[in-house]
């Protein structure tokens, strides 16, 4: 989540960091989002993603995201993966100091962990794979968070992804 401050008539990207006692501290909270107080943070980004890989026989068909240390979550929807978005927001943070975990809501990943929180110190890789020559597709649709412990019991960001991937005839 990016923040805003007005700044002598002009808007400006905060920073995510207040003055405490004279330390300056990473900052988060809660906002409410449909009636219900939720918490925020300035450190790690998530939005609701859909990946579709649709391929023409005999070639495979794989769709995935991938969270990668650069701090960049990338979508796999052809040959190679590209940049979807920043998920690490705190500048100065590596990404060594955050957790991620994916859990499936429908079907299965043919690759990567589901269901454990991973730190983040290599890239973490979660995808689906159709393979029939005959055509067809395969569907898993999860929740993907970042948390700031090993626990999970600071989640900073979650998001619903779904990865489809598709080989025509």
């Amino acid at each position: 989540m990016t923040f805003h401050i007005k700044d002598g008539g002009t808007w400006k990207t905060a920073t995510g960091y207040v003055k405490d006692a004279g330390t300056w501290k990473q900052f988060s909270g809660y906002v409410k989002d449909a009636g219900v107080w939720v918490p925020f943070s300035q450190a790690a980004y998530l939005t609701d993603t859909t990946v579709f890989n649709g391929r023409l026989t005999p070639l495979n068909a794989t769709a995935g995201v991938q969270v990668n240390t650069d701090g960049v979550l990338y979508n796999l929807q052809a040959a190679s993966y590209t940049s979807e978005f920043t998920w690490l927001t705190s500048s100065g943070t590596p990404s060594s100091s955050y957790w991620v975990r994916w859990t499936n809501t429908s079907g299965t990943l043919s690759s990567g962990t589901a269901g454990s929180w991973l730190q983040l110190n290599s890239t973490r890789e979660f995808s689906v794979t159709f393979t029939d020559d005959g055509g067809g597709s395969k569907s898993c649709t999860g929740t993907l968070e970042i948390a700031a412990d090993s626990g999970g019991a600071s989640v900073l960001a979650t998001a619903t992804i779904t990865l489809t991937a598709t080989v025509t005839v």
